[in-house]
């Protein structure tokens, strides 16, 4: 008894071990369909997991069993009441994939965009179960390999469900994620044609300066910082497009990241001692500058520039708090230490 209660543990210990590993490599495989560069923190990851892990699949095979009992049922059920059945059986399923393209992914999804996701990938996985039960139960029951191995033939076959059923729930997250960027997504596709690359353009002054704009206003607003994925969703742009400028600034010593907080970023230095110059030369640190080319035969063009680059220089020597203050952003609301008691 000792022995068999030491084996169901190394078996039990063995099984979440398994379970929290196959977990991790789907949250990875779904972060990295969003784009997302950091996941969550180990807690919120446990949190998460038991949710899924008790939730979806629950869901997931209430609804397969429901139909299945359906099945059996169908000369002794109305019309009405099976077409009933059948819904309410595609509505678990619906609701628990809905569930785990919105938990999943460590970014904001939006819950209608997590609904269409579930709703396609529940239409792809009924079609697909019917169609992989009629080859199973039609084609290949009656093949030669079935007769020769009997119920070991079912093994490739059953690999070979599981793998389309993963390749149809990331195909949802797929769908969600594209439907919740598609403004973005559809901006980046034109300007890549016009630029006839697939590589995302270098980080320019404007955007380097817009990336700090709205660090500074949620931190200005509401203290603390914004992660990655949720500045490209507010500008509206790729993530790979926003992290290039996120090095910048991190590079010249104007954001900082939070540790264990999902890679928020937060000003690095007062923003009453940052103006917006120093946007724009982080950007042209690697580039020439007028008059540091030869001049001779271009005098006038280089005075026009050098004038231009003056007036552009001058007109940057205002400071984000000022721009803050200009726009009206709130501050945070500081919490005041209680005053100390004392006895008389």
């Amino acid at each position: 008894e000792a022995r068999g209660g030491a084996v169901g543990l190394v078996g039990t210990i063995f099984l979440l071990g398994t379970a929290l590993s196959l977990f991790m490599s789907i949250e990875r495989a779904f972060n990295d369909i969003w784009h997302v560069p950091m996941s969550r923190p180990l807690h919120r990851r446990l949190t998460t997991f038991y949710a899924v892990i008790t939730l979806t699949p629950a869901l997931i095979g209430v609804g397969s069993v429901f139909a299945e009992k359906l099945k059996s049922q169908l000369d002794t059920w109305s019309f009405g009441l099976s077409i009933g059945a059948g819904a309410v059986s595609f509505a678990l399923t619906v609701l628990g994939l809905t569930l785990m393209y919105k938990l999943l992914p460590h970014t904001h999804v939006k819950w209608k965009v997590a609904t269409a996701g579930g709703v396609w990938a529940a239409v792809t996985l009924q079609i697909g179960r019917s169609l992989f039960n009629y080859y199973a139960g039609s084609i290949y029951s009656g093949s030669v390999q079935s007769k020769i191995y009997g119920a070991f033939s079912l093994i490739p076959v059953f690999f070979l469900w599981v793998y389309l059923t993963w390749a149809l729930v990331l195909g949802g997250n797929i769908l969600a994620y594209m439907v919740q960027n598609r403004e973005s997504l559809t901006r980046a596709l034109l300007r890549r044609r016009r630029r006839q690359s697939g590589a995302p353009a270098p980080p320019n002054g404007y955007l380097v300066t817009r990336v700090f704009f709205l660090i500074a206003r949620h931190f200005r607003r509401r203290g603390g910082g914004l992660d990655p994925a949720t500045l490209a969703a507010d500008l509206q742009i790729e993530a790979d497009e926003v992290v290039p400028a996120l090095r910048l600034l991190r590079e010249g010593g104007l954001v900082l990241e939070v540790v264990g907080n999902g890679g928020e970023l937060v000003p690095a230095r007062p923003l009453d001692d940052i103006r917006l110059a120093e946007f724009y030369a982080l950007c042209d640190d690697d580039g020439y500058a007028p008059g540091e080319l030869p001049v001779r035969g271009f005098e006038t063009v280089e005075a026009c520039l050098t004038q231009a680059e003056a007036a552009r220089d001058a007109s940057l020597q205002v400071t984000v708090e000022a721009l803050l203050d200009e726009a009206g952003v709130g501050r945070a609301p500081v919490s005041t230490p209680p005053e100390p008691v004392i006895d008389d």
